[in-house]
């Protein structure tokens, strides 16, 4: 009988330290479909290539009715559209937790920044941290334009910045539902087009044009339809 009971006990300690697994994908797309990298596409009367798309995604909390009821700790994802395995995890919340909505932010806050050197995503090894200005680059994404004038044609956007003005972290919340997994979509093409890559081409430091920028990104991240 003790035996059956001291089974029972942990049983039931492995399903609370287990919880329930909410599964998050993130797919940039192009067209409504998975952006693939080094492809050409017609985006009106120009071509575009996107050779590189990495962004860091933190803060990920969950929400039920207007209030967080779970949020995840070390929160930070590095995600590459050149290492697709990047662009899902997995969190683990208690079971009995229900939530309507995910909460997430596009960048590393300045708390985290001002930390100076990490390891896992935060690595600068990553090739996401400027070490000249001691901040994270929030977005990267690098192509080609038959309209851009810059070398090779390539465009460079480096969307960073943690101070003051130039503050390019963005917060985002999506409406889910109590879904154990939750599909986000980030249109590239979109974000794309409201661009003259003719006239800007090239960001690389923190400043009013990478918050607009960042701002504009952060808006168009939707629940992708199955």
């Amino acid at each position: 009988m003790k035996n059956l009971l001291g089974a029972m006990i942990v049983l039931m300690f492995a399903l609370v330290v287990r919880g329930q697994q909410v599964q998050i994908i993130f797919v940039p797309t192009w067209a409504k479909k998975a952006l693939i990298t080094d492809t050409v596409y017609l985006m009106q009367n120009d071509e575009i290539m996107v050779e590189e798309l990495k962004f860091y995604i933190s803060n990920i909390a969950l929400q039920h009715k207007g209030k967080v009821v779970w949020q995840e700790t070390n929160s930070y994802h590095l995600l590459d559209v050149n290492k697709p395995g990047s662009l899902q995890f997995t969190l683990t919340k208690p079971t009995d937790i229900k939530f309507d909505e995910v909460l997430f932010s596009l960048g590393i806050d300045s708390i985290t920044s001002e930390a100076g050197v990490l390891d896992g995503d935060l690595d600068p090894t990553k090739g996401m941290y400027w070490t000249w200005q001691s901040g994270y680059i929030h977005v990267k994404l690098e192509g080609k334009s038959k309209h851009c004038p810059a070398r090779k044609n390539r465009f460079q956007f480096h969307l960073g910045g943690f101070r003051g003005e130039t503050n390019s972290f963005q917060n985002v919340s999506l409406k889910t539902g109590n879904s154990n997994r939750i599909v986000i979509e980030l249109p590239v093409d979109n974000f794309l087009e409201g661009i003259e890559l003719s006239k800007q081409y090239e960001i690389m430091i923190p400043g009013k044009q990478a918050v607009a920028l960042s701002k504009r990104l952060a808006s168009l991240f939707k629940l992708k339809t199955q």
